[in-house]
Parts: structure tokens; sequence; C-alpha cells
């Protein structure tokens, strides 16, 4: 028996396949995270255009059969084309960066519509207001949806408050202070400046460059110990970024 759903999603990712095909990485409202193919869909008569564009919302007419694991997408019908981000490269990036978090946090067909709506209320902040801090806070409370909460506070070991010497611990999940953290081998030193821009951080406010770097460089390198997998979207910011804006994220 074959199964056929219609499902609402937003495009995380697309690569072309074989002749004029495509695969897209979907997170869908009842469904999750799932594939799907677009048989003949970078052909000029496509009917499906630009609806498969990453970050673009549509609704979904979904087909697959009990024996594949991949869907194919046989209606496909536009909420939101979110256009203006593929415009824009350094908003993008940012856009792509949250799309790649979720995409490496959730599991196949894991259906959770609060990170749906997480994501599409990101993906308009990333629009319309600072596309930094939106990644970065969409990222934060990915992480602790998913229960990997960080502990930017108070060190992990002993409460204190963090001082000048305060060392993030990708193993712990958090800082720590000088006295616990002294033999530390994966940990690094962030600024009381950059804990406080995470203890703060809004879409609505805009994020110093040389914070954007630690904060990037916390989320890599936590991400790198608990999932063994790097951000490649570092890589395009750091192209569109500028040599005066440029963030590189070492994980």
């Amino acid at each position: 028996m074959s199964y056929t759903y219609r499902d609402r999603g937003i495009v995380l990712r697309s690569y072309d396949y074989g002749d004029g095909h495509r695969i897209i990485a979907v997170y869908t409202l009842k469904n999750g995270k799932l594939k799907a193919s677009a048989k003949g869909s970078r052909k000029i008569k496509s009917r499906f255009g630009s609806m498969l564009e990453p970050f673009s919302e549509n609704e979904f007419i979904l087909y697959r059969k009990p024996s594949v694991d991949i869907y194919t997408i046989t209606g496909c019908f536009s909420i939101k084309t979110n256009e203006s981000l593929r415009e824009d490269m350094f908003r993008y990036g940012y856009a792509a960066l949250m799309a790649e978090g979720l995409d490496i946090v959730s599991a196949e067909e894991d259906a959770d519509e609060k990170l749906f709506w997480m994501l599409q209320e990101s993906l308009e902040d990333v629009t319309e207001k600072s596309a930094p801090a939106s990644a970065w806070l969409f990222l934060f409370r990915l992480l602790k949806y998913a229960g990997y909460r960080l502990n930017m506070f108070s060190c992990v070991s002993c409460g204190k408050k963090p001082s000048a010497k305060t060392v993030f611990s990708p193993a712990e999940g958090g800082i720590g202070c000088a006295d616990c953290f002294f033999a530390e081998k994966e940990g690094f030193p962030v600024s009381l400046k950059t804990l406080d821009a995470v203890r703060t951080i809004s879409p609505e406010k805009e994020i110093e460059k040389d914070v954007q770097k630690e904060i990037g460089k916390i989320l890599a390198k936590f991400v790198k110990y608990q999932f063994n997998r790097d951000f490649k979207s570092f890589q395009f910011l750091d192209l569109f970024s500028g040599e005066k804006n440029k963030c590189t994220f070492n994980s």
C-alpha cells in the first residue's frame, strides 16, 4: 500500500540529482523532518518553480511507498517564499545556520509542531531584525528544547559567578571557573562581555563582531562534541561577511 500526505513544511536545504531532479530536506508541521524528491523540478517548465528553494514555506502533497525511505512530491502550493532571504547573502548565511542546526538536532519523521513554529518565527526575525542575534537565539533555544541547555550563568561545578578567567567546556555543557576547570583540555576562555550578550540576547539587539565570534565558537564546539558534526554554514558566512565583518568559528 502507498501513502499520500498533505503537510505544511519549510525547506531546510536542497540538492540536485539525476537529469533535472531535486531532493529536499524539509521540516514539516505534522511529520517532522523528512526527505522528498521532486522529479523534473530543475527543468524550465517545472510546475514547482522556486518553491523548493531553501527557507520557502509551502503546502506539500507527498507520496511514499512503504519500502521506500524518501517521499515524492506530487503537489506544492506556496505559502511564503522568503525570497528576500535568498537575495541577501549575509542574512541567507544565518538562515542556513539555523536550518543546519535543526537538521543536526532533529531526527527523521519525529514531528514537533513547536519546532516548526519556532523556525518560522526565527526566519522572520532573520529577515527583518538582527540576523546574527536571531540565529544565535534560535540555536540556543533549539539546543535547550532538545535537552541540551547550556549553563552560561555560573560554574557548572561549584556555582561560582563568572569572572575574567571563565572557561567554556563543551564536555560539561557550560562555563566553569579557573579553579574547577584548570585542567580542562577542551575548554577555552570566554569574555564577560560575551556571557552578558548570551544572557540578554534578543533579535532586537545587534551583537558586536568579537562577541559574535565567541558565541559562534561556543555553539560550534558544543555541537561538534555532542553530535560529532561541523557547521558547514560558518564557511559560507565567512565568504559573504567581508574582511571588516569576518567571523571565523573554529570547531
